[in-house]
């Protein structure tokens, strides 16, 4: 029998798709090993996915160069089946590395898409859904974080997942806005207002997973409206903060982690690409980077579109309002072997 050196069995597997490493477990005994040693998880890594939770009922997990390459949404797609029956209403709050978080009344639970396994967390004290999962490399272990209210005071608690136990940690000045915490470098962040800005988002506040402290993230100059439509992402690794504007939609990276002179402006909407699709209230969140440097990126949670960065245009990839498709939530994460347990 042909012997492969151990080298190059190292160099090749961690390139490989989550699905033919599950297959390539039951070659032999080493091959097993290999893939299933957590250090091997963390060397992998996959390619960018988006799951959409369609219909209230269905999961898709979709590549996204697929789509861009005009294959066609049905084989761009793949239908997961979702380990909880008769789940119900189960937002999709967080994803990091992989895994992602599902919740709702204070119950959660942690499902990697790409090998099925799947883990149910201690109940939270809180019922709030705004909620962060990020990893804490100084302990090796993932943290989910819940925030929840008492006056004007933002409570936090948080759980790491090995130990399926909560702590109450520090508390917040601040009130968040409605949305769920975003994982970059180290930490989660969530919008932030104080009463002195009337509801309009004036701060990013970042909670650091391994010192379990928070710091405030400057966000850029810009012509603040209303927070209603404004988005805070991640892309290409970077902060990346959608706001509305007088004329349209501004999406705004942060080059330089934490510096707000940093901050870049990626892309001007301007209000007529909203018209010509005869959408109103003109929310804008960009997922992912193309091959090509392009972004796909999804309008009012309906049209699925890749945006050109050197001519601002727009192209169509799927519009999800026809009947067929209704989505609830889409996420961005990546195929990785990680496990929640």
């Amino acid at each position: 029998m042909l012997s492969i050196p151990q080298d190059l069995i190292m160099e090749i597997l961690p390139k490989l798709p989550v699905k033919s490493l599950l297959r390539f477990k039951s070659v032999c005994k080493s091959w097993k090993s290999i893939i299933t040693d957590p250090q091997f998880a963390r060397l992998h890594s996959g390619p960018a996915r988006l799951l959409i939770k369609c219909n209230g009922v269905e999961y898709h997990s979709v590549d996204c160069e697929a789509l861009v390459d005009n294959c066609g949404y049905d084989k761009a797609i793949v239908k997961l089946q979702f380990p909880i029956k008769d789940y119900g209403w189960l937002p999709i709050l967080a994803s990091c590395n992989g895994l992602i978080c599902f919740g709702l009344s204070g119950k959660l639970y942690v499902w990697n898409p790409s090998t099925g396994d799947f883990k149910q967390l201690r109940k939270s004290s809180s019922r709030s859904l705004q909620c962060g999962l990020g990893y804490d490399k100084s302990i090796d272990d993932y943290k989910v974080v819940v925030i929840g209210y008492t006056g004007r005071l933002s409570l936090v608690d948080v759980l790491t997942l090995r130990t399926n136990t909560w702590r109450r940690t520090q508390d917040f000045n601040y009130c968040f806005g409605v949305r769920n915490a975003i994982f970059v470098n180290g930490a989660l962040h969530w919008e932030a207002y104080s009463d002195s800005t009337d509801g309009i988002i004036s701060n990013l506040v970042a909670f650091d997973l391994a010192e379990e402290t928070s710091r405030i993230i400057p966000i850029p100059e810009y012509e603040r409206i209303s927070s209603l439509y404004n988005w805070l992402g991640v892309l290409g690794g970077c902060l990346c903060l959608c706001c509305k504007t007088e004329s349209g939609v501004d999406v705004w990276i942060m080059k330089e982690y934490g510096v707000k002179e940093s901050w870049m402006k990626l892309i001007s909407i301007p209000s007529q690409v909203f018209k010509d699709w005869n959408l109103v209230s003109r929310p804008f969140r960009p997922l992912v980077y193309c091959r090509d440097g392009g972004i796909v990126g999804i309008i009012n949670n309906k049209i699925l579109v890749k945006c050109n960065l050197n001519n601002n245009s727009f192209q169509l990839i799927k519009t999800y309002n026809d009947g067929k498709f209704n989505i609830d939530d889409v996420i961005v994460y990546e195929e990785s072997l990680v496990s929640p347990r």
